[in-house]
């Protein structure tokens, strides 16, 4: 009767499904969102775990409109090495870093606009200045950096230098954060006014 076969299948005999018991699709579908979930977490992991592809800056460039008064501050007061570098164009060591030095006015290789030639690569010095791959808006804007420079010295020290330097103290000391823990830091301003915050790490 239908009454028994209803209490039958209540039972699961004869391979009826059972009051309450998922459909053979459902458990598909609940195996197969588990196998898609362990195979993203797995690889989200093996993502994770993967070195990353870069380590360390190596350098950035600064647009200047004064480059002696560029030059004088980043070597005579932040103690900088000088470099020359290419055509005319210089650039401030300190570290395993540089600060490559763009003149407002100049291209990229370091030369005024007389001395392009009409390809705009070759100058009439008859170097190569081949183009390198630029920002899509060139710095042609001075004052628009903001950099955090680790000290060498404690920042009394260097504190005291400005002062003796007549730079101008713009905020500090205060306590920021940095890559590798808090910073003890001062700000002041280049000659092109981009905003150079010089830190110590404060110790733990």
């Amino acid at each position: 009767s239908r009454r028994a076969a209803a209490r039958c299948g209540a039972v699961g005999c004869g391979g009826v499904r059972r009051q309450g018991q998922a459909p053979p699709s459902a458990h598909l579908f609940r195996r197969s969102s588990r196998k898609h979930a362990a195979a993203g977490a797995g690889e989200e992991k093996a993502l994770s775990e993967r070195p990353l592809c870069v380590s360390h800056l190596d350098h950035l460039v600064l647009t200047t409109s004064d480059e002696s008064a560029c030059v004088h501050f980043y070597t005579a007061i932040l103690g900088m090495r000088l470099e020359s570098c290419g055509w005319e164009r210089k650039a401030f060591r300190f570290g395993n870093q540089k600060i490559f030095v763009h003149v407002k006015g100049r291209d990229f290789a370091g030369r005024p606009p007389s001395d392009r030639g009409a390809d705009g690569d070759v100058g009439k010095s008859g170097r190569d200045f081949a183009g390198q791959p630029q920002a899509a808006v060139p710095p042609q804007a001075s004052g628009t950096l903001n950099l955090c420079l680790i000290a060498k010295q404690p920042l009394d020290v260097v504190i005291q230098r400005l002062h003796e330097a007549k730079v101008s103290i713009v905020q500090g000391p205060v306590q920021r954060a940095g890559a590798l823990g808090p910073l003890r830091s001062i700000y002041v301003r280049d000659p092109d006014s981009n905003m150079i915050e010089i830190s110590e790490y404060l110790l733990p």
